[in-house]
């Protein structure tokens, strides 16, 4: 939970790039950041609802199991780098230091 809540801290770029809207939104006030914290931490220790889609070459995180059936509609739905693509290239980091690093290097950061 540290990396993730340091990269979240630090990270200049706009949460909306790489987190679905309901939850990028979160960062605007302390208690919708400390309402994602929790979710983060009961995806990645409880739950499994949280994966790190690569789309078109873009890291981003998102709350659902990439076992889902309907995983690439969900994509397709909430995910902005798959909203205007009828096909996109869909690959995943393997954990959240991967989505970390991917990340950092997709933006050059």
């Amino acid at each position: 939970m540290q990396t993730i809540t340091h990269f979240l801290l630090t990270t200049g770029i706009n949460p909306f790039a790489f987190l679905p809207q309901e939850y990028a939104g979160k960062f605007d006030t302390s208690e919708g950041f400390s309402e994602l914290l929790d979710t983060i931490f009961n995806a990645l220790i409880d739950d499994g609802e949280i994966s790190f889609p690569i789309i078109n070459s873009e890291p981003h995180i998102v709350f659902i199991s990439q076992h889902e059936t309907d995983y690439k509609e969900y994509l397709k739905q909430n995910v902005s780098s798959a909203k205007f693509y009828k096909e996109f290239g869909l690959s995943f980091c393997n954990d959240v230091y991967d989505f970390i690093n991917k990340f950092t290097a997709y933006h050059n950061v």
